[in-house]
């Protein structure tokens, strides 16, 4: 908690952390080049994982941009959502009907991907927001908290962090199951540029994360 005055009576406080680990191998992890923009770039730690295994994709031509699902648990998964060039198209393109879309028409396929690691720590003021959504009266002196106190209370603050990790699995020691050999050339799919990431929860849909990530070395 910071920046509390003595005279602050109401703070609505809300803080949401999640560490997730992809199906990637710690002992393929290397350093590569991740794409800021035309002129920029910087060196990340980039997972690997290889065609071994299918996992579920497809390329969306409206949105111009790769969607690759890769779970967490039974229950938690998250779309990696590669754009084929600037972020902002695809911004655009995000709504509740294309993310059905998206989960309707994946299609299992083998595929290498190379996926960065990343720390992500946000901070927001929701302020602003609340009041914008009609949500004004708890900031005034005429706020009703009776039921939480029998004080004069009103709200002075609604800060909001959020903190995102994501990384490999822990490394297992064992060998790789028996598959078949293809000399086929597997495609790859690298995230080395701007990209936005949605975890949600396989059962009911629900979006816990949604977030771009520009710059994988902030923290």
């Amino acid at each position: 908690m910071k920046d509390l005055e003595a005279s602050d009576k109401l703070e609505l406080s809300n803080y949401v952390y999640f560490k997730g680990r992809l199906p990637f191998e710690r002992l393929h992890t290397v350093p590569r080049s991740f794409q800021l923009n035309a002129t920029s770039s910087v060196e990340v730690s980039m997972m690997f994982r290889d065609d071994s295994s299918e996992v579920m994709m497809l390329y969306d031509t409206n949105c111009s941009a790769t969607v690759v699902r890769l779970e967490y648990s039974e229950r938690l998964a998250s779309l990696l959502l590669l754009p084929k060039a600037e972020l902002q198209p695809l911004e655009d393109c995000l709504s509740d009907s294309r993310m059905s879309f998206w989960l309707s028409n994946l299609k299992p396929g083998r595929a290498e991907i190379l996926f960065p690691k990343f720390h992500l720590r946000k901070s927001y003021n929701l302020d602003s927001l609340l009041r914008n959504s009609g949500v004004s009266s708890i900031f005034s002196d005429s706020a009703d908290f009776a039921r939480i106190s029998r004080k004069t209370l009103k709200l002075v603050k609604a800060p909001h962090e959020v903190m995102l990790e994501v990384e490999e699995t822990e490394s297992e020691d064992g060998g790789r199951p028996d598959i078949l050999l293809d000399f086929s050339v597997p495609p790859r799919i690298t995230f080395n540029r701007p990209f936005m990431l949605i975890i949600y929860d396989d059962l009911t849909g629900l979006i816990l994360f949604m977030g771009r990530i520009i710059d994988p070395t902030e923290v």
